[in-house]
């Protein structure tokens, strides 16, 4: 008996001992925990679900935001979480995308950039689902619409009536919607021998109007916090201006103007985004109860042709979480600069070493300060040439944490030996080609990647970024991906650049303009650079967009197209590459880099002000081989005594040639010419630049071609 006992106790603290040793084991290894969140709405709803919806040209009533409101005359809102089905008028069953999945096809890169659909009566089936099941084959059903007072534009009025609203729509929206199927007034169609039926229809689409959706919810509090605290993420995607309300309180407003006097209708002032937005909203600001909330949304058109559609969820936020990255900004032969980009505030703690496992002698470089959302962390030394890892964990209040998986990068050789770089760009929105790139560039294990600028389809689109991150994300986290902006990026009216710039504040830093007439010989005056970050709130105070990087003893520089004509550029350029010739040893290559280059033979031809003030300047300084997009083909040429190639095939949609050289002779005839989609993989040799061309698939476009490198 007393030995059984013994035997016991000896086996409880075996068990206790090896339950140590397990825990500390798992101390060390990688974690990937989940991150803590609590879906109040889905994107998806169903007909159970409390959601309702009305169509009209008019405004709702006051209240129409509020719990209170009865809304038992308003139709159900329903949107299926797959692509539901319709009819087209043939009669054929179609499939409808949803909204937030848009269908992709490699054969149609530019499918999920396009805007939805504006024909009339279309743009209801896509949002809309009739709530039998049963019937899902058949034609959903068009929503009841409030009409009031709009009859004179919803009916059929008599001949004078319609002439007079259809010549004020169409003057308001010729130069709008060019080419917009719009219906002939009665004494236009008489003259075309339009029918009898079409005199009959209605002016405007049956989906027309402004699209209110009520959808009610219950809330409970953060799950693990203190009810009142904690962040919610309302996460939507429309078309094309949106207002957004909970329990009566206005929580955003885009794209729109403040509401017209009176009862007319309130149009967008631009088209809505590709991709679902994110707007986060404290809780300690937002009148929530325990029962019956309230999310009303309010989507109105650019024009009355086109049909609003709204899809929309809502998340209540805890503990840290991951938004973008991690991903490198700058990687040498032994720095490296990665950023992480989190939901909520937090901080960062980053262990890396050699080799591609977690070891106990790792580093560790904590985040200081208080927390925040964007972390940019440095690391080093490294060793050039080495395989390292790296892993990053979120710490947020108290004990919570979420640790990221485990990421390995490789260093950039030592000058002497060969380094390999991929050069791709104009990947916008043709998503599944630039996958299927980034799926070539990942075999592909390059030292770091040039990108020749048009990242996204419109700069000022979060949507559009959150797209980028996420098919990027592989790639970014194992090395460096080298950026100049597009006009794309720009844009609109230059908006888009100051995101890119906050996006990349490492990799953009602030340039300081070199001074006409110092008096310094030309061989001092130097390009100094900023290497703290700039508030974002200072950007547009300086000089940014174009930058230099020495790697394994090649000059990168990056020149910003969007600033071809900019004196500052200039003198920078120059001053940059005097200093790259001052160095000891010299640079065995240099490679420049841009987005609207110089020299091409595609859609949008010569660039006359690049040639003019940096063609010269590159010149003069014996650089390599030029590289430049914007046109979406594959070239290669030699001009005023300057290699070039353009490679613009990164995902964006091919476009007609003005004057294809595969045909006929062209003015400037390039070396080689290719109207499809690919990217570029580059290999700096001892005594040669290897430049090799490749389709997404990674088999060869055109045979590999030597150029020589600079004498030193």
């Amino acid at each position: 008996m007393r030995s059984d006992r013994h035997a016991a106790r000896i086996a409880d603290k075996l068990a206790r001992g090896l339950g140590l040793c397990f825990l500390s084991l798992v101390a060390l290894l990688p974690t990937d925990r989940p991150q803590a969140q609590s879906l109040l709405l889905s994107h998806g709803v169903t007909t159970t679900e409390r959601a309702t919806m009305l169509r009209s040209f008019r405004q709702p009533p006051l209240d129409w935001t509020r719990p209170e409101f009865d809304d038992a005359q308003w139709q159900r809102y329903v949107v299926s979480a797959s692509p539901p089905v319709a009819k087209d008028p043939s009669g054929a069953v179609v499939m409808i995308p949803s909204l937030w999945t848009k269908s992709e096809s490699a054969s149609d890169p530019a499918a999920p950039g396009t805007p939805p659909p504006e024909q009339a009566g279309s743009g209801v089936a896509s949002a809309l689902l009739p709530e039998d099941p049963a019937a899902s084959v058949s034609e959903p059903e068009v929503p009841q619409r409030d009409v009031g007072g709009d009859v004179g534009l919803l009916a059929s009025p008599p001949v004078a009536s319609v002439e007079l609203a259809g010549a004020a729509v169409r003057a308001g929206l010729a130069s709008t919607l060019p080419g917009s199927l719009l219906l002939a007034s009665p004494v236009l169609a008489k003259r075309s021998g339009r029918s009898a039926r079409e005199l009959s229809e209605p002016l405007l689409p049956d989906c027309g109007g402004s699209l209110y959706i009520r959808r009610k919810f219950d809330y409970s509090g953060i799950p693990g916090g203190s009810g009142s605290a904690g962040t919610l993420l309302l996460r939507v995607r429309y078309t094309d201006g949106l207002v957004a309300h909970i329990n009566g309180t206005e929580v955003l407003r885009s794209r729109l103007p403040e509401p017209p006097p009176g009862d007319l209708p309130l149009l967008a002032s631009d088209r809505g985004p590709s991709d679902p937005e994110r707007y986060y909203l404290p809780v300690s600001s937002l009148p929530l109860r325990g029962r019956g909330n309230v999310l009303a949304i309010e989507a109105h058109p650019k024009s009355p042709l086109r049909c609003p559609q709204v899809e929309a969820e809502l998340l209540a936020l805890t503990g840290p979480r991951l938004l973008r990255g991690p991903y490198i900004e700058r990687l040498t032969e032994t720095t490296l600069d990665v950023t992480v980009e989190t939901e909520l505030p937090s901080r960062v703690l980053i262990r890396y070493g050699k080799g591609d496992k977690a070891q106990y002698r790792d580093r560790e470089v904590e985040s200081a300060g208080a927390p925040q959302t964007v972390h940019r962390v440095h690391l080093g030394p490294l060793k050039p040439g080495t395989l390292h890892h790296y892993q990053v964990a979120l710490l947020g209040d108290g004990q919570k944490r979420s640790d990221l998986p485990l990421q390995t990068f490789h260093t950039p050789p030592s000058a002497a030996m060969p380094l390999k770089i991929v050069a791709y760009g104009d990947s916008r929105s043709g998503h599944p080609v630039h996958a299927q790139v980034i799926s070539s560039i990942l075999a592909e294990d390059p030292d770091l990647v040039l990108h020749t600028g048009d990242l996204v389809e419109r700069g000022t689109e979060e949507g559009d970024w959150d797209r980028f991150f996420s098919l990027t994300a592989p790639l970014l986290a194992r090395t460096v991906v080298y950026i100049s902006p597009g006009n794309h990026d720009y844009a609109l009216r230059k908006q888009g650049a100051l995101r890119l710039y906050s996006l990349f504040q490492t990799m953009f830093p602030p340039q300081v303009p070199q001074p006409q007439g110092d008096g310094l010989p030309p061989s001092r005056v130097l390009a100094e650079t900023v290497v703290s970050p700039t508030p974002l709130g200072n950007l547009s105070e300086a000089a940014r967009g174009y930058y230099s990087v020495d790697v394994s003893g090649v000059h990168l520089v990056s020149i910003d197209s969007n600033q071809a004509g900019k004196v500052d550029q200039h003198r920078w350029l120059e001053a940059d590459l005097t200093r790259a010739d001052q160095q000891v040893p010299k640079p065995r290559a240099i490679i420049a880099w841009m987005h609207e280059g110089p020299f091409s033979s595609g859609w949008h031809g010569d660039y006359p002000t690049a040639i003019k003030h940096l063609v010269p300047i590159l010149q003069k300084h014996g650089t390599t081989l030029l590289i430049s997009g914007h046109d979406h083909d594959y070239e290669r040429g030699q001009r005023q005594g300057l290699d070039y190639i353009v490679t613009g095939g990164g995902g964006a949609e091919l476009r007609p040639l003005k004057c294809d050289p595969r045909r006929r002779r062209c003015k400037n005839q390039p070396l080689y010419f290719a109207n499809e989609h690919h990217y570029l993989r580059l290999e700096v040799l001892p005594t040669m630049l290897r430049v090799c061309p490749r389709r997404p698939d990674g088999s060869a476009l055109e045979e590999c071609q030597a150029l020589r490198l600079r004498r030193p």
